[in-house]
């Protein structure tokens, strides 16, 4: 009899934990954007964050103890519903791309367990759950970095569609946000576990209450106040071709998807035009990089701006760039053949994606161009090819150029030609990384530039938070935006994040609009991701810690006895495998 009431025991704590998994799960789901309330982030972590403190800190499963796999299984069930619910649309362009929601909540997951040894390794266990922000923010860091990056769901990213919460970003950006969202959880737990043991909690209401509502009234203040700077008006043209990139976009010859272009473009351009901004990929061509002024679209395009004293198109491309016997390490191998299969030469060329502006037939320098730099993992960049080149023949094919692209070494801004405003086109995916967009800020842009292809995801949440995306590249940077995508949705984002004009989705559509050139840095464009350094600085004198406590008990065993010394050595290093029992 007591067998058994001891493994229903067992089941029924399982079955907690498995509760508890699923709040967390559901939490971050209704958080996120564009269909959920960000509000709900700020308390996702919590019922996570009280089931691993219990674990740890009491011995309450009597009939078997919860070893880290099961920290880390638990974890994973909430993060897999959150990866899972808003990315799954990423198998739209190929189904086996559903892996990479599943991967990503398993990196959170280990993530967690992580955090739940560092917890182990230290006796004062309640204060030690501030371990968590500062281990989540060094994985988001390293995540938009190495070469497997997607900081799609780092966690500052929710409140992309509540702009007004969030006007601090123009500081420290959305990683400020991700800090701000884990000591809210963390410092609510604190206080929750300083309830359920009467100890001193108003202290952390206060803190908790502090953290939570002086970060959203000093964004309100902020976003109620703000004015841009109306001096140096742009007059845009933004173009929606609508090309359906599964089954006409790159079935359709280079010369009519030119002509398509310039017929939308000629129904809104007028004398004031400064920009017409066409999507990613959209001239159909496979550019030489050296010779793109001899390309008949371009060629077009030049003869067309002749007709408008101020204008300037931007719009995207595949390109190549012939090496001349240098061998890089984006360098592609073509072998020449003759009839009879013999080699008769063989040369390496650099392929890109690329956005290129294009003035006047009359001018000089019409024609400049920048690489996109911060790459597709899988689809334009083969994860550690350096150690494993075969993967290279696995890449994803969503269209243009497939493989490891080459990129730019450091960052450039286009002039017009024409008025010298200065302009930062991002090409796609670098509009998710906060990082690279603040230094064309810093670069000295007047106005930023978004082109993208989002039609490989059909009608689904992808596209929705691609585009939200840039609202906080908006309020970080403080300059207007302005998104031209092939299927939509295009958009004209104000420097407070609002979208000031946008179409509708799948729709051929032209936007004409006024905006602003901005002139002044912001302190996280000037500064970057602070939060991102001061968190790796405070971890490491944190870490301090364990080899001080070391240096203790070697004063110990030197100095008070050997045996004495030695047995609090080893009851301290036995907490670190063991959670210790009340």
């Amino acid at each position: 009899m007591e067998n058994i009431t001891a493994e229903l025991s067992v089941k029924y704590k399982d079955l907690k934990s498995i509760v508890v998994a699923l709040i967390s799960g559901f939490l971050f789901v209704v958080s996120w954007y564009p269909v959920g309330c960000p509000i709900f982030i700020l308390f996702a972590f919590i019922p996570l964050l009280l089931w691993e403190n219990k674990i740890l800190s009491k011995n309450t499963y009597q009939h078997r103890n919860y070893s880290s796999s099961h920290i880390f299984l638990y974890s994973f069930i909430s993060f897999a519903i959150f990866n899972l619910a808003r990315g799954w649309w990423v198998a739209m362009s190929v189904w086996f791309a559903i892996l990479l929601p599943v991967f990503n909540a398993t990196l959170m997951a280990l993530v967690f367990t992580i955090y739940h040894y560092f917890r182990k390794a230290f006796s004062n266990k309640k204060k030690t759950i501030l371990f968590f922000p500062l281990i989540w923010i060094m994985f988001e860091n390293i995540h938009q970095s190495w070469d497997l990056n997607f900081p799609w769901f780092n966690l500052g990213n929710a409140f992309a569609d509540m702009p007004a919460m969030v006007q601090w970003y123009e500081w420290l950006g959305a990683s400020g946000g991700s800090l701000w969202i884990l000591m809210v959880n963390t410092l609510l737990a604190i206080t929750v576990i300083s309830i359920h043991r009467n100890e001193m909690y108003l202290k952390y209401i206060l803190i908790s209450g502090s953290v939570l509502f002086i970060p959203i009234i000093t964004s309100l203040i902020m976003y109620w106040n703000y004015k841009p700077n109306t001096e140096y008006p742009v007059n845009v043209v933004i173009l929606q071709p609508n090309l359906d990139p599964y089954h006409e976009q790159y079935r359709l010859t280079a010369d009519s998807v030119c002509s398509l272009i310039l017929n939308m473009a000629e129904k809104e351009a007028d004398s004031a035009t400064d920009y017409v901004i066409a999507p990613e990929s959209c001239l159909q061509e496979f550019g030489n990089e050296d010779e793109l002024q001899n390309i008949p679209t371009i060629k077009r395009i030049m003869a067309f701006n002749d007709a408008y004293p101020k204008l300037n198109w931007i719009a995207g491309m595949s390109s190549y760039k012939p090496l001349h016997g240098i061998k890089t390490d984006a360098a592609r191998k073509k072998i020449v053949k003759d009839f009879n299969g013999d080699i008769i030469d063989t040369f390496y060329y650099e392929c890109s994606n690329i956005a290129v502006q294009i003035g006047k037939m009359t001018q000089e320098n019409a024609i400049t161009y920048r690489r996109k730099s911060y790459l597709t993992p899988t689809v334009e960049k083969m994860p550690f090819r350096k150690i494993f080149p075969f993967l290279e023949s696995l890449s994803l094919d969503l269209g243009g150029t497939v493989g490891t692209l080459a990129t730019d070494s450091k960052i450039r801004c286009f002039q017009n030609t024409n008025t010298g405003l200065t302009n930062g086109t991002l090409i796609c995916y670098e509009s998710v990384c906060g990082d690279l967009v603040r230094k064309f800020s810093l670069k000295g842009n007047d106005i930023l530039f978004v082109i993208t292809n989002d039609g490989w995801w059909g009608n689904t949440q992808g596209y929705r938070q691609h585009k939200s995306l840039s609202r906080l590249r908006a309020i970080e940077n403080r300059r207007y935006i302005c998104r031209s995508a092939n299927t939509g949705v295009s958009c004209v984002i104000a420097p407070n994040g609002d979208i000031l004009q946008q179409t509708p989705y799948w729709e051929q559509a032209t936007l004409k609009a006024q905006v602003y050139a901005q002139k002044d840095k912001t302190f996280y464009a000037k500064h970057g991701a602070m939060v991102y350094r001061i968190v790796n600085i405070v971890f490491l004198i944190s870490l301090f810690y364990v080899p001080l406590k070391i240096f203790f008990y070697f004063v110990q065993l030197v100095g008070l006895g050997f045996w004495t010394g030695l047995k609090s050595f080893v009851r301290w290093l036995f907490r670190l495998i063991k959670p210790r029992k009340s």
